[in-house]
């Protein structure tokens, strides 16, 4: 007798119970972020020989392996998608922000301020003469200038938080690649053994999503010396992890300002091993990108311009064609790509050249006539230093043509006037009083110091509103000259409404650009995330009917010993009787 039949039936039995086992782990995760739905692979068991020539016993079936199903090619689409979602969604929130910032159109905005300041001039002309007139055009004018201050603060608080905002993940992203090379590790370990690992590649996968959404990712497999799988993730085309081993970022306080706009202590990225991390890479993209741009972008407004001449003696050096010349007083300057400090000699607004002084001295040899000096680097995107140096521009000009102007009026001493715009830092004892015939001066002025002098805000009597206390005090010429400001061209060619005008639409469209990319982004994520789930998330209704198959097949195994049971026992109590 044999008791061939009972084993096949127990293998049954074991098969059965395995694929139940592994249904109930799908459905008990049917909700978990980024299982992937496993199966049992089941085939029948090796055969044997029956010692005739009509074939072989079967010896039932097996399950030889629990497999994790999943499509790397919906991941990697998932990947490229969700990186451009990261960096649009960000760009969206964050523009949205800056809108918020300009506070147009509202009765506190650029509009309102504008208006009553031109307004009050307008009843001033009037009446010249009237202290409380006077008073009160002095009131709007820090009214007008306590605009920009607010706007240009609160972009430079912002720009500070998304400073901060790259500090969180750069954490991040260390502390994923620290996550990701552990699990490598332990996977390799249990897969070593002949074991399948997938909840462990879950977990890991479930961490490349999450860092596809700050950073471009690219994940490999290669076989190491002894033909098993090694894990390579990159980030932006250069290694983060390899098996179990990881490289980490660091943040690095820059020295010098990259625009004259920033804030203080700015980080950029780098390795820690001390290279730097392209952040402004043509294939970078992602949330991190998305803060760097709209902390740092400048629509490629930074410095640039062309060595016209060098002395090595005094370090002194002409800069022609220049862009820009509102540069900070001191600072870093590359030359054909070597960087040195710098401070400011004299701008000559006639021939457009800068003239700086190179603190390093560098010999007449390392310096090529001709070559390319440029201060940050250029960025194609609008950011906060873009809008910062757009309003930045707005105050300075209008205060030199409002300056120019006053300052040809007489006061009743018979004095001429002083400067009616000026710094905060002015106003406190510091800083240098504004010279007409110096337009770098009036670099000292920002949308965040612009203020009135302090003098006239204490003293209304010296607002000058005659051009000469002979004219008598209906004399009105001067303060319909600064009136006519208003309708001016001095802002490229543009009023300045129409330049602030432009510059809150610019601000718009963008915001809403920004906004379009997120949504129309989101859709194709959406597409892509259905896609993917629809391969490996659990299907309940699905699952439910493998529980009934495996059950019924659980039963009929159970049966069929039950059935081998009877006949060994038929035929063993049999033969003793």
């Amino acid at each position: 007798m044999s008791f061939f039949g009972l084993s096949v039936a127990t293998q049954g039995l074991y098969t059965a119970r395995g694929a139940l086992d592994v249904t109930a782990h799908n459905i008990s995760n049917a909700e978990t972020d980024g299982y992937s739905r496993q199966q049992a692979v089941q085939q029948a068991a090796r055969p044997i020989d029956n010692g005739t020539n009509i074939g072989m016993w079967g010896t039932g079936s097996e399950i030889i392996e629990v497999s994790r199903i999943r499509d790397e090619y919906f991941d990697y689409k998932y990947w490229d998608s969700n990186t451009l979602l990261g960096e649009y969604e960000s760009k969206a929130l964050h523009m949205g922000q800056i809108e918020i910032m300009f506070n147009e159109p509202s009765d506190s905005g650029f509009t309102t301020s504008f208006n009553n300041f031109f307004d009050s001039l307008q009843d001033l002309s009037k009446n010249p003469a009237d202290p409380s007139y006077k008073a009160q055009t002095v009131g709007m004018a820090s009214s007008f200038a306590a605009y920009f201050n607010t706007v240009a603060t609160s972009m430079n608080e912002y720009q500070k938080d998304l400073n901060q905002e790259v500090k969180q993940l750069v954490g991040e992203i260390n502390d994923i690649a620290s996550q990701v090379a552990k699990l490598n590790d332990q996977i390799y370990t249990l897969e070593l053994s002949g074991l399948k690992a997938n909840d462990l590649r879950d977990q890991r996968d479930l961490l490349v999503d999450e860092l596809s959404g700050i950073v471009p990712v690219d994940v490999s497999y290669i076989e190491d010396a002894h033909g098993y799988e090694e894990m390579v993730l990159k980030i932006n085309g250069e290694t983060l992890v390899h098996h179990n081993d990881y490289n980490t970022l660091e943040i690095v306080e820059r020295d010098y300002k990259k625009n004259p706009e920033d804030a203080d202590g700015l980080f950029d990225v780098n390795w820690s091993n001390g290279n730097p991390f392209d952040i402004n890479h043509s294939n970078m993209s992602g949330e991190l990108k998305a803060i760097i741009d709209v902390r740092d972008g400048n629509n490629g407004a930074n410095f640039n311009g062309g060595v016209k001449q060098y002395d090595e003696t005094t370090g002194e050096m002409v800069i022609e064609g220049i862009n820009r010349f509102d540069i900070l007083p001191s600072g870093e300057i590359e030359i054909d790509g070597v960087a040195y400090k710098y401070t400011v000699s004299s701008y000559n607004d006639t021939d457009n050249e800068m003239t700086i002084i190179l603190t390093d001295k560098p010999p007449a040899a390392d310096i090529t006539i001709g070559g390319d000096a440029e201060i940050g680097e250029s960025l194609t995107c609008k950011g906060i230093p873009y809008y910062m140096q757009k309003l930045n521009e707005f105050v300075r000009t209008f205060a030199e043509e409002f300056n120019q102007i006053h300052m040809q009026g007489q006061l009743e001493d018979g004095s001429y006037a002083q400067e009616f715009f000026v710094t905060e830092d002015i106003n406190n004892g510091g800083g240098s009083s504004m010279d007409l015939n110096d337009p770098y001066s009036y670099t000292q002025i920002t949308a965040q110091n612009f203020a009135v002098s302090s003098e006239i805000e204490e003293d209304h009597t010296k607002f000058a509103t005659s051009y000469s206390v002979t004219n008598g005090e209906s004399d009105n010429q001067l303060i319909l000259d600064l009136s006519g400001i208003k309708d001016g061209s001095a802002f490229s060619n543009s009023d300045p409404a129409n330049y602030m005008e432009m510059l809150i639409a610019d601000v718009g469209i963008d915001t809403m650009k920004a906004n379009t990319f997120y949504s129309n982004q989101n859709s194709i994520n959406h597409t892509i995330e259905n896609q993917r789930l629809s391969f490996l998330s659990v299907d309940l209704n699905e699952e439910s009917m493998n529980m009934v198959k495996y059950q019924q097949a659980y039963n009929v195994a159970a049966k069929m010993i039950s059935v081998f049971d009877e006949i060994c026992d038929t035929t063993i109590n049999g033969l003793i009787r």
